[in-house]
């Protein structure tokens, strides 16, 4: 069939660099796939392609290759007549499309290299691919490239280095025939049938021009056939390059049977161990290594850290943990270096694998590897409705469970066995309890767990489990910590309160985690309300590890704190409290009923309590997470009770422009506002900063004392000449004016505060326009 490569089509897989796994499948013209310069910073990034078909599904690899859709041929360091004999007996019959990289200038030390595509008029299966192979390079002379032969080769798209000038040497497009795949296998097999093989280009490379003389013909025939069997040519093609070799050049020659004999025991060894095909040098051990446990390591370059598959998932490790499968690399070698024939070749072999064993040379391995196997963070746990069990993956969309996938790039895993009809009638009832069988409330919970088992944050929630002790909040927070397994994590409640600002270690460990608790925060420090809505959010963290790079990552786990007392909030910020979800755990138990093995019990349920997390997460997906009665009101009654900065200036302060008070004075006014009304008070940097939030201004007073204006005690309004109200402040009526002494008023806030805790009223705002 006559075709024009420009406009024939073709069925083909693509891959994005030499590390993916997964082949996305290309139907187009070959030009579309090697027709485009590409330019690369690494060449490991280039990306990739393959004249193939996969079964569906299959990884990348000879394994899931289900046929042939072009003949791709690789021609290294030929001269320019053998270059140009290539091209010469391609354009007879066949229809092809020969080109080079970009950067390829061929000399006298490099030679022409370049890569031949040629079409076939039919798919070709698996198995006759390598006698295909055969013919075709015959007829194109014998010089290509025996190691670039398997079925699912990768070949790099025509490219060069982001600074090297694009301009290919050889590109050439050639209309004619596909090859009849049919009539070359035939011939295939007629020549084996006789017995003989063209010699190939291989023998011509290695064999000398000398005769060899009697008494060494025997022991460099099986030198020469040993070469060609370490390239991976078979007892035929080895007894064909052998029995030309002994007519041309022993004398005199052996006999053919003899000649047989070579090519029969040479033929025994395993061909082209990979392993013996690397430099003998530290960077051809980091390809061993590769090699041989590329497929389970990969390098992180922004932390500086490796990963290994384990366990369904890949794992970080140090670079110690490498070291003894640079070893076992290095030994592997060893033992495939005793399969070869030749003394010499075997000796220097060993010899090099002896001193690879040192502790520098595996470090060298090691460190070399890490170039080789790079993988970007942001490739890591980039799905977020996947989720690692004991027993595969699964897929939080539909609760499908997949096998473990090595592409998923997962790095954590529950301990748990995903059974979608596992029960856990303890922990139903333990839920019923702890939060009074209240439907509503159940069902959020069961909602937000399932929330909490996916990478997704749209929600912008943080739950807050809120109780006075022995209610179930902590039990409750142990089984989902442990149910989550390696996506959960245990935080400093310190983590999340306003402090110093700064790149944070602490928060640098929360990267990929699905839940993060802390229990019980530090009395007096409210929380760190910025950090807080941009971790609820969708907006990267920057963070960094001890002595490690900065790097970014938007957090994807969900925020549950476990609380005696609620945390402080120094804002009234819409923004923050709409994130606030405040589960209530009101229901205490008597301490006769109370089982101290209750958490042991329930942990035992971890499958059927998985199922019913799965269960909420599908819930979630159909309905949101919502926010019952019970959760509105117990973060209603927060937010009424938080801000005690506006309680107080609003029920012992005056507020009028006029007046200023002594920082230190007032501060300590509210401190013993809260003593007298059972608050929990503020320090004194968030006391400020609320004030500020209120509109209230620090001035400087006389003798460099810090005074707020603004605002003042009742009992002690403050108004001088020697210090002018500051300028911009507008006036306005001040509660200072109406009543009486602030005792009174003070008297007034103790019996307001009462009557917010008993029921919940709203707080009075500040008055005076503030």
């Amino acid at each position: 069939m006559l075709v024009n490569p420009s406009s024939h089509i073709i069925e083909a897989v693509t891959f994005k660099s030499l590390i993916d796994r997964r082949p996305k499948a290309f139907i187009g013209s070959p030009v579309a796939l090697i027709g485009q310069h590409r330019a690369w910073h690494d060449k490991k990034d280039a990306p990739c392609f393959s004249t193939v078909t996969y079964r569906e599904g299959a990884p990348r690899g000879t394994d899931g290759v289900e046929t042939l859709t072009a003949l791709v041929l690789d021609f290294d360091h030929l001269t320019a007549g053998q270059a140009g004999l290539v091209i010469e007996r391609a354009s007879g019959p066949w229809a092809f499309i020969a080109y080079s990289s970009y950067s390829h200038d061929p000399s006298a030390e490099t030679g022409w290299c370049f890569r031949l595509m040629l079409f076939v008029n039919r798919p070709v299966a698996k198995a006759e691919y390598p006698a295909l192979w055969r013919v075709v390079n015959d007829r194109l002379g014998g010089f290509a490239d025996t190691h670039a032969r398997d079925v699912s080769r990768l070949w790099h798209t025509p490219s060069c280095r982001y600074d090297t000038p694009a301009g290919a040497r050889l590109y050439v497009v050639q209309k004619g025939e596909t090859i009849a795949v049919d009539e070359l296998l035939a011939e295939a097999r007629a020549t084996l049938e006789r017995g003989t093989l063209p010699v190939p280009a291989a023998i011509r490379k290695l064999a000398a021009s000398q005769p060899i003389p009697e008494g060494k013909r025997n022991d460099t025939l099986m030198r020469l056939g040993a070469s060609l069997r370490a390239k991976g040519l078979d007892e035929d093609e080895i007894r064909a390059a052998l029995l030309d070799e002994n007519n041309r050049r022993c004398a005199p020659p052996l006999e053919d049977a003899e000649v047989h004999q070579i090519a029969r025991s040479v033929a025994r060894y395993t061909p082209t161990n990979p392993l013996l095909g690397f430099n003998l040098t530290d960077w051809g051990n980091a390809e061993r290594l590769v090699h041989t446990h590329g497929e389970d390591l990969r390098f992180v370059t922004q932390r500086g850290r490796w990963l290994r598959w384990e366990g369904g998932r890949w794992r970080w490790v140090d670079t110690g943990s490498l070291l003894p499968l640079a070893l076992q690399s290095s030994r592997a070698t060893f033992e495939a270096a005793k399969e070869i024939p030749d003394p010499d070749h075997r000796e220097r072999i060993t010899r090099h694998t002896m001193r690879s064993e040192s502790l520098p040379r595996l470090k060298a391995t090691t460190q070399l590897a890490a170039s080789l196997l790079p993988i970007d963070a942001e490739q890591l746990d980039r799905d977020p409705l996947l989720l690692t069990v004991e027993n595969g993956t699964l897929d939080l969309r539909s609760g499908a469970l997949n096998e473990h996938s090595r592409g998923d790039f997962i790095t954590r895993r529950l301990g748990v066995t995903y059974d979608p009809d596992a029960r856990c009638p303890r922990w139903q009832a333990f839920v019923r309890r702890a939060f009074g069988g209240d439907l509503a409330l159940m069902q959020f919970v069961q909602r937000a767990v399932g929330y909490t088992l996916t990478g997704e944050t749209t929600e912008q929630a943080l739950l807050v489990l809120k109780g006075a002790g022995a209610n179930g909040k902590s039990t409750f927070l142990s089984v989902l910590r442990a149910l989550l397994g390696e996506y959960a994590l245990a935080a400093d409640f310190a983590s999340f309160l306003a402090g110093p600002t700064s790149i944070r270690n602490d928060l640098a460990r929360l990267s990929g985690a699905r839940l993060v608790s802390a229990s019980e925060p530090e009395r007096g420090r409210p929380l760190a309300e910025s950090l807080v809505k941009q971790i609820t959010g969708e907006d990267p963290v920057t963070a960094r590890f001890l002595f490690g790079e900065f790097f970014e990552f938007v957090p994807n786990f969900k925020l549950w704190l476990c609380v005696n007392r609620l945390p402080q909030i120094t804002s009234d910020d819409a923004a923050l409290w709409r994130r606030l979800r405040v589960v209530p755990f009101d229901h205490v138990v008597p301490e006769d009923e109370r089982d101290p093995h209750l958490l042991a019990k329930l942990l035992d349920e971890l499958p059927g309590i998985l199922a019913w997390a799965v269960r909420g997460c599908l819930d979630w997906q159909r309905y949101g997470l919502g926010q019952p009665r019970a959760v509105a009101e117990a973060t209603l009654a927060w937010r009424e009770g938080a801000d005690t900065v506006t309680a107080f200036v609003g029920e012992v302060c005056e507020t009028r422009p006029d007046v200023r008070i002594d920082s230190g004075a007032l501060y300590a006014a509210y401190l013993r506002w809260c003593e007298d009304c059972a608050e929990t008070p503020l320090g004194a940097s968030a006391f400020g900063m609320r004030l500020s939030g209120l509109g209230f201004q620090r001035v400087k007073g006389a003798q460099g004392r810090r005074r707020w204006s603004g605002v003042s005690l009742a009992e002690r309004v403050e108004a001088t000449e020697e210090e002018p109200v500051a300028e911009g402040t507008e006036a306005g009526g001040g509660a200072g004016g109406r009543g009486g002494r602030g005792g009174a008023r003070i008297e007034l806030g103790r019996a307001r505060a009462r009557a917010r805790r008993a029921d919940r009223s709203p707080l009075a705002r500040p008055r005076g326009g503030r």
